[in-house]
């Protein structure tokens, strides 16, 4: 039985944090929260933001790193990448004041043209490269992006290329189920060759097409399928619901339909737990 702590990609609920979520969160499945630099603000910081979820026994998980400029990893103008370096690890003390242990990010934006797929990805490989001294020193982990379309990281290969020669403890990859345009099926295979390199995920469903970050059970992903590779590879890292909503469904509605989506796909035959780690 997998055991993980499963979260909620916060920032995409809702931008300021009420006591009437606090508690619909404490009486929910997730214990953990991805956070984003956009939610931030004045009268809502990191230190309070971690306070707020902790005393609602939710812990700050990972924190998103934006992307595109000026965070794009994989830019073949070496000043721009080395730029990309730098704004990363000018964040470092953001996720330490949140609490946050671990950053996800995207390699690329897009478009990305066929002809520069190559430098981009030995790009990007430097690029955690040269990060891994500083997350090692804060300590913090790094988890590439599975990402959709064009964007370098499109696939379980090139994440593999992305991450070669990196510490396992320090760089991985965090798989979006939601990525995987017209591969949906091989979503378990994926699970099973990245293994232990995989930090988090990021959970929603779509229709096997292109990504719509629906609730799970709304598209066309074989949970089960997914639940048993986690399984099988003993699972121990986050899974973090990634889903939107219309602007005009309330935050306190919009984790209420997650919540039960996730209680619908997974509970019963996976630990949705993870609280001693809190």
């Amino acid at each position: 039985m997998s055991e993980f702590i499963t979260g909620i990609s916060l920032y995409n609920i809702v931008k300021k944090v009420t006591p009437e979520i606090l508690t619909v969160l404490s009486n929910s499945l997730f214990r953990g929260a991805e956070l984003h630099p956009c939610i931030f603000d004045s009268e809502q910081t990191p230190q309070l933001l971690r306070e707020k979820l902790l005393s609602a026994g939710i812990k700050p998980l990972v924190m998103h790193i934006p992307y595109g400029q000026p965070y794009d990893i994989s830019a073949i103008d070496e000043q721009e990448r080395s730029t990309a370096v730098k704004e990363i690890i000018n964040l470092f003390p953001l996720m330490a004041d949140a609490g946050t242990n671990t950053a996800v990010i995207h390699a690329s934006f897009e478009p990305i043209p066929d002809q520069e797929r190559s430098s981009r990805l030995v790009q990007a490989r430097q690029s955690c490269l040269d990060l891994q001294p500083f997350l090692k020193t804060n300590g913090f982990r790094l988890a590439v992006e599975l990402l959709p379309r064009s964007c370098v990281g499109h696939s379980c290969v090139e994440l593999t290329e992305i991450i070669s020669g990196t510490d396992p403890s320090l760089i991985g990859v965090c798989i979006d189920t939601n990525h995987l345009m017209e591969n949906y099926a091989d979503l378990p295979g994926i699970v099973l060759t990245l293994g232990n390199r995989i930090f988090s995920f990021h959970i929603s469903d779509y229709d096997g097409v292109d990504e719509k970050h629906w609730v799970p059970g709304k598209g066309i992903i074989d949970w089960l399928a997914f639940s048993e590779s986690l399984d099988k590879i003993g699972y121990s890292g986050f899974l973090i619901c990634e889903c939107k909503f219309a602007d005009n469904v309330a935050p306190v509605d919009r984790l209420n339909l997650v919540n039960e989506a996730m209680d619908k796909e997974f509970k019963g035959y996976l630990n949705l737990g993870g609280e001693d780690e809190l």
